[in-house]
């Protein structure tokens, strides 16, 4: 609501601006003129305020894309250890997440591939209300799917289990993976 464009649905970002359209935006956001309301709350978003954004409070607004990139590196694993990772989403899902809507694109390893997920580690991609997990890269594991946090509804943050099988004692276990998500 602060701008209109510059006609025929356009934005325009890399045209210029005359001072009498910056004085326009600027009675729009803050409202300058008596009887005008703002069209920006700068103190809040969503209803959030500023600590709590930073925090990851504010909602994920729907039809918005996020992704992340993780790594777990761990030189002195066990035989047959099971890790099991929690990753934060940068604010909360408008729907919570189940265990399956968190899944890895297909890979051999994964035992919840997912054929919606489509992207590939470089560029993630997920299909609306859906978590989607690349695999850039691994060492001695075995198998891999992901979950929900503690495989109940979550709106905050989703989980990555990963296991190797008796490989012996000592040995260096890692993981690389992309993901993203895309509010419904």
């Amino acid at each position: 609501g602060v701008t209109t464009g510059c006609g025929g649905g356009n934005f325009c970002p890399s045209a210029n601006v005359t001072r009498e359209q910056m004085a326009a935006f600027m009675n729009r956001l803050g409202a300058l003129q008596q009887g005008k309301t703002p069209v920006v709350n700068a103190d809040k978003v969503d209803g959030v305020d500023a600590i709590g954004v930073a925090a990851g409070l504010a909602p994920i607004p729907s039809g918005t894309t996020v992704i992340g990139y993780e790594e777990w590196d761990w030189s002195t694993s066990s035989d047959n250890q099971d890790v099991t990772l929690r990753i934060n989403l940068p604010g909360i899902a408008p729907v919570g997440l189940t265990i399956s809507d968190v899944n890895f694109a297909p890979d051999a390893l994964a035992t919840d591939d997912d054929v919606t997920c489509t992207g590939s580690p470089g560029a993630p991609t997920a299909p609306a209300g859906k978590v989607c997990l690349y695999l850039n890269s691994s060492t001695l594991i075995d198998g891999l799917n992901g979950l929900a946090a503690l495989g109940w509804t979550d709106t905050r943050q989703f989980r990555v289990r990963f296991f190797q099988n008796a490989i012996g004692s000592g040995s260096d276990m890692y993981l690389d993976f992309a993901w993203a998500y895309t509010a419904p």
